[in-house]
């Protein structure tokens, strides 16, 4: 990747521009789990100095930096443990709502073959529609040749799509 650097030079009081200047990119790892486990050296590199590590602030002393090595590893592990149950509610949900379109469709015709009235029909269909978002009339698409152009407000589109779970629910009842 190819950069332009700006270095401030206190000789003079400026900053200069160094073009062209090949950076590599980042190879290290990131991340909380990363910064718990460097937090762990850090707190071994202070407990191989012994005695001469011996600051005069609490808060960076060696039983203080153990603490807070304890709380955030602990953090981390809550952390994980809820992510891994906030997925699996996903999961779920997801595995939950994928027979919903299939069973409105079936709903759908079984409603189409009683002597329901019209009306009654096309609110059920609208619904259906809604909940497995399709559109009762196919999308416009409009080409624009030069990208530079303005897009007229009547060309652009107002999304139909009511697929969150909140709306599907609300749909189907």
């Amino acid at each position: 990747m190819i950069k332009n650097i700006f270095v401030y030079c206190p000789i003079n009081n400026q900053k200069s521009k160094i073009k062209n200047q090949i950076t590599m990119t980042s190879k290290s790892e990131t991340g909380h789990a990363k910064n718990v486990a460097n937090f762990e050296d850090l707190i071994s590199f202070c407990t191989n100095y012994g005695t001469a590590y011996n600051p005069s602030k609490i808060s960076i002393k060696l039983p203080a930096l153990n603490t807070l090595f304890t709380n955030a590893k602990n953090s981390l592990t809550a952390g994980n443990t809820a992510h891994a149950l906030f997925i699996k509610a996903v999961n779920e949900r997801e595995i939950a709502f994928n027979p919903l379109s299939r069973l409105t469709t079936k709903i759908i015709n079984a409603l189409d073959a009683t002597d329901a009235i019209p009306q009654i029909v096309n609110d059920a269909k609208t619904n259906a529609r809604k909940i497995q978002g399709a559109r009762k009339s196919k999308k416009i698409q409009t080409i624009i040749d030069d990208p530079g152009t303005p897009i007229n407000e009547a060309q652009k589109s107002v999304s139909a799509s009511q697929m969150s779970y909140d709306m599907r629910i609300e749909n189907f009842s």
